[in-house]
C-alpha cells in the first residue's frame, strides 16, 4: 500500500475508490483495473455523438485495444485525422484497420468517444495522449491476456534479438509476467531485473526467492546495482522470502 500512496497516479485512484467503496484494493492489478474502469466512465469533455453512449465496460475493452496499439506498435500519440500528425508514432483513429475477431465491431466513433474520457488528455486540437502512460502499459498487458496469447507469442512481442526485454516494454512485460509462469520464467533467465517491476503481492514465495537469487547473481557478475527495482519491492520480497526459506523457525 505504501508504494501506491507515494505515487501520485495510484494515490488518486486509491482516494477515488475509497471514497466510493469504503475500502482499498489489495493488489496493484486490482487497483489499475478499478481505476481504469472508473476513468472510462468519467468524461472530461462533453460527449458529442448522436449515438447512445458506450457502457464503461465496453469502453474498457476499447481502451485495452488502444493500449496495445500504443505499446506494441509504438504509437505514442492519437490523432483524429490531423494532417500534421502523419508520422510513425501517431495512431490515426480514422485510418486504423482492425482485423482481430475478438475486437470486431470497434469503429473510429468508439475511439473518439473514448478520447473524451479521463483516460486521455488533449494536447492540441485533434491530437491526444494518455493522461498517464502507465494506463497504456497496464491495458496493453490486459489486451494480450484477453486475446489468450500463448507464452511464446507474448515473448516474441516483448523481447529483442538479444533475448532482452525491449526497454519501452519493461512495465508491460512485468504486468504480463505476473500472470504467466512461462513468461516469468523466460524473463527470469534472460533479463531478471525487469521482474522487479512486478506486483510482489501477486508472486509466490518461490518466485520471489528465484528472482532475488537471480538479481544477486546478476549483481555479483556485473557489480552494478539493479536499475529498476524499487526499495519497497526488494525489502518486502527479502523479508517474506528470508523468513520462510533462509531463517525457518
Amino acid at each position: 500500500m505504501t508504494g501506491f500512496v507515494t505515487t501520485p497516479v495510484t494515490l488518486r485512484m486509491l482516494l477515488t475508490h475509497f471514497k466510493s467503496n469504503g475500502e482499498f484494493p489489495r493488489t496493484r492489478d486490482q487497483l489499475y483495473e478499478i481505476g481504469c474502469l472508473e476513468l472510462c466512465a468519467e468524461p472530461k469533455r462533453k460527449m458529442i455523438t448522436a449515438l447512445p453512449l458506450t457502457p464503461s465496460k465496453r469502453r474498457f475493452e476499447i481502451a485495452m485495444l488502444m493500449g496495445a496499439i500504443t505499446i506494441f506498435c509504438n504509437k505514442q500519440l492519437i490523432s483524429k485525422g490531423n494532417p500534421l500528425c502523419n508520422n510513425d508514432v501517431v495512431f490515426d483513429i480514422h485510418s486504423w484497420k482492425i482485423t482481430s475477431s475478438k475486437v470486431s465491431g470497434i469503429h473510429s466513433d468508439d475511439f473518439e468517444e473514448l478520447l473524451q474520457t479521463a483516460l486521455f488528455k488533449e494536447l492540441e486540437p485533434n491530437k491526444f495522449s494518455w493522461a498517464h502512460y502507465s494506463y497504456a502499459e497496464y491495458l496493453a498487458a490486459r489486451y494480450a491476456q484477453d486475446q489468450e496469447l500463448t507464452g511464446s507469442q507474448i515473448i516474441s512481442l516483448i523481447e529483442n534479438e538479444e533475448r532482452n526485454i525491449v526497454p519501452q516494454l519493461y512495465q508491460t512485460s512485468a504486468w504480463l509476467a505476473g500472470s504467466s509462469e512461462e513468461v516469468f520464467n523466460h524473463i527470469l533467465q534472460n533479463d531478471p531485473e525487469v521482474l522487479s517491476l512486478c506486483d510482489s503481492n501477486l508472486l509466490s514465495d518461490s518466485s520471489k526467492r528465484a528472482l532475488l537469487i537471480a538479481l544477486l547473481d546478476r549483481y555479483e557478475q556485473s557489480g552494478s546495482y539493479n536499475r529498476l527495482a524499487s526499495w519497497d519491492f526488494l525489502s518486502n520480497s527479502i523479508f517474506l522470502v528470508s523468513r520462510k526459506f533462509f531463517f525457518p523457525i
